[in-house]
């Protein structure tokens, strides 16, 4: 069985009203925990769902912008506070994830002066090859779970993925942000869930429109927004769509 957690549904603005952290999702499967993304604070929401820092097996990044990455640095710092074993690896994947992390690792270099100083466990780097639309994710162990990279269009400094998990007989697509494309739909077509991006019923600059979020449940059998942004009824949006689903944050979805 595969098990999804919908962590967050929210996005960069804050939104208290409906306790929505931002976009961050787990997936267990393989008796592993693999998170895409990690929002400032990812730590605890993890402990909400009852998992630690050193639950986590897998990073997987959609991009590089502070809402799903932010929470990156204080997740690894927990697992070498808290001593992860030197027998756990933790892999990241992204568009470039060793020098992403290097790179905020430097306002920290009075106190960290490397990868290594900072971890006693090995952490693997799997790059995405962005010379492709579609790429393999092989390599980093999980032997029952076919996983690609999709590349989407979200912006034009940062380059920007969204993952579909095949495993268990089951098909898994996860967004990250994007705005309407070829790639979106090569992403969620013939999925059993789709975690997809659903912004705003306005326009906004490299994201889906709620409209654009229901033209895209023609795709997967069931879409569960989220990177939602306050100020719209989601619910009431989305009534009339018997295959769109609005979950709560720390919500799970078993397969």
């Amino acid at each position: 069985m595969v098990e999804l957690t919908i962590l967050g549904t929210g996005a960069w603005i804050a939104d208290a009203k409906n306790k929505r952290f931002g976009p961050s999702v787990l997936l267990k499967n393989e008796g592993k925990n693999i998170l895409v993304d990690a929002p400032g604070g990812v730590n605890y929401q993890l402990a909400h769902a009852g998992l630690l820092a050193n639950d986590i097996d897998y990073i997987f990044l959609t991009h590089h912008h502070p809402d799903h990455t932010s929470g990156l640095i204080q997740l690894i710092g927990e697992m070498y506070i808290t001593r992860r074993s030197a027998k756990s690896p933790l892999t990241i994947v992204s568009p470039d994830p060793e020098r992403f992390l290097r790179s905020i690792l430097r306002p920290y270099k009075s106190t960290f002066d490397s990868i290594g100083k900072l971890t006693n466990f090995r952490i693997n780097f799997k790059k995405i090859d962005n010379a492709e639309k579609i790429s393999k994710i092989a390599g980093i162990g999980l032997k029952k779970t076919a996983i690609t990279a999709h590349k989407l269009s979200h912006s034009k400094t940062n380059e920007d993925y969204g993952y579909r998990f095949e495993c268990d007989g089951k098909k898994i697509a996860i967004t990250g942000d994007t705005a309407y494309c070829e790639g979106l739909i090569a992403l969620l077509s013939g999925t059993d869930v789709a975690i997809c991006e659903c912004s705003h019923v306005q326009k906004l600059p490299g994201h889906l429109t709620a409209y654009e979020a229901k033209a895209m449940s023609l795709f997967t059998k069931k879409l569960v927004p989220y990177h939602i942004y306050p100020g719209w009824d989601v619910k009431k949006e989305f009534r009339e769509f018997e295959n769109i689903y609005v979950a709560k944050d720390l919500e799970k979805i078993r397969l």
